[in-house]
């Protein structure tokens, strides 16, 4: 296997240019992988799919655990196909809180329970949708709830004031995106000033030009736009500056541990005068203690999201904390 690949490295002359051919390499062995061709050859193509899952290029040998995973990614992928169909998907909210205490929007997530697997998170099932072509499916039905719960919400007086929506790189990128956001907007009669959608720094870079376009139209339209999970990968002041944000999210992992946390303390501080400098909507996500809420407000975050506060809620379970929390701030609690 080695020597295939060796050979594969020198460059083919194609049309007169010369062209790198990258080579992966999954291997099963008789007897102990197989005893008989069409085992070897789907133990082998399941060695192949690590080799490339682990940054392609190389050889992976196959070994029993990588077949009981592969058993389960189908399974996962067999059950999430009917997940919206049978109505296991849910989109719960998490309130957005200024300094003053007052709820000022909330974020939808969406929420998966499958009968047989149990609850499944976001982080393994939003990838899985990316991969087999449902993202934008699920992306639009996610978007059509929250914006349908954000209608209600303007009858409330003390209601959230917007809803956040996370956008998947390949939604924001499809040629109708922009189209449907707009219609799912009508169709609700909801302001586009009450939307937020929440990309990644990702998407800047890989796909520049389109998502520059998209930002643009959904900009135009008034629709809020924030920059998701800041400071965690491609952070740059270019992003910020070409692109149409009103927000930045500063990412979870920098609010863990302050203020004990000198360095993360001085990066959160770096951020926040960044983003005010820019004049740029500043919010800090998960945060769970007291401490937290007091070094941020005095940083200047204009919003907290997180624990400390309040999980993410199913839409009754959101109105019931709100009212609760009314209740409170009437009798000094």
């Amino acid at each position: 296997a080695a020597a295939i690949r060796e050979d594969f490295s020198a460059p083919f002359s194609v049309t007169g240019s010369k062209v790198f051919v990258g080579l992966s390499i999954g291997v099963a062995v008789f007897p102990d992988d197989g005893q008989d061709p069409v085992s070897l050859f789907r133990h082998a193509d399941t060695a192949l799919y690590r080799a490339k899952k682990q940054g392609r290029d190389r050889i992976s040998m196959f070994v029993p655990e990588l077949e009981q995973r592969a058993r389960q990614h189908q399974h996962l992928e067999s059950e999430f196909r009917f997940a919206l169909e049978r109505d296991e998907l849910s989109v719960y909210y998490q309130p957005l809180v200024d300094l003053d205490g007052k709820v000022q929007g909330a974020e939808a997530v969406m929420r998966w329970v499958s009968p047989s697997l149990g609850p499944v998170p976001p982080e393994r099932f939003v990838p899985l949708a990316e991969a087999i072509g449902m993202i934008h499916r699920i992306g639009y039905w996610c978007l059509d709830q929250a914006c349908q719960q954000a209608r209600v919400w303007t009858e409330l007086a003390d209601g959230p004031a917007f809803v956040a929506v996370n956008v998947s790189p390949l939604q924001l990128c499809h040629a109708d995106f922009v189209d449907t956001v707009v219609a799912i907007l009508e169709k609700h009669q909801l302001p586009a000033q009450r939307l937020e959608l929440e990309v990644t720094e990702g998407v800047l870079v890989e796909n520049r030009e389109q998502a520059a376009t998209r930002l643009d139209q959904l900009s135009r339209v008034g629709v809020k736009l924030s920059i998701d999970d800041f400071g965690t990968g491609y952070s740059s002041l270019s992003y910020l500056q070409h692109f149409p944000f009103d927000t930045l999210k500063i990412d979870r992992s920098f609010i863990t541990d302050i203020p004990g946390n000198r360095g993360s303390a001085k990066l959160a501080k770096a951020i926040v005068a960044m983003a005010k400098s820019l004049d740029l909507k500043l919010v800090a996500e998960g945060v769970e203690t007291s401490e937290q809420v007091t070094f941020l407000h005095a940083l200047g975050c204009d919003l907290l999201q997180g624990y400390y506060f309040s999980p993410a809620l199913p839409a009754a379970g959101f109105l019931n904390w709100l009212e609760q929390r009314h209740l409170k701030q009437i009798s000094g609690g």
